[in-house]
């Protein structure tokens, strides 16, 4: 996974070097692949809140890591094909040393996961744009999405 994040990283770094926008084809494919899907189940799976079910009431232990993993790849992948999120499940929460609270928003388990299908392919792309001198996340995701190409 690491190899495909690097090269997609290079290449938008080269393109952007040369002046031009990166240009990509075949983004969805990759997101949909088997090593990216279980990538983004085991990001998701690491996050405390993995287990909070959304509007659809799964969790992953139950409906995603129970499952063979040939259905929920497929699952996955179907909802690729023809993408619409599932409405969110909306919790008030109270702010931090406030007695207000806000609004949050779970979205059901299979969007979580398609999301971060779209963000493990993405972030590569969007952070070859940044200046040296900004902000880059603590893991360093630039170095390990430079591996493809326009």
């Amino acid at each position: 996974m690491r190899s495909i994040q690097d090269r997609i990283h290079d290449i938008s770094k080269a393109v952007i070097i040369r002046g031009e926008q990166p240009r990509f084809k075949g983004l969805v494919e990759i997101m949909a692949s088997d090593v990216v899907i279980k990538t983004a189940i085991h990001n998701l799976e690491a996050n405390s809140g993995s287990e909070t079910p959304g509007s659809d009431g799964e969790t992953m232990r139950k409906h995603f890591l129970q499952v063979p993993y040939e259905h929920v790849v497929e699952r996955v992948q179907d909802a690729f094909s023809n993408y619409r999120p599932l409405p969110v499940r909306r919790k008030m929460i109270p702010k931090e040393g406030k007695t207000e609270m806000r609004p949050l928003g779970i979205p059901a388990l299979v969007d979580r996961v398609v999301q971060g299908c779209v963000q493990i392919v993405i972030e590569p792309i969007l952070e070859a744009q940044f200046f040296k001198h900004s902000y880059q996340s603590g893991h360093s995701t630039h170095k390990h999405l430079s591996s493809i190409s326009s």
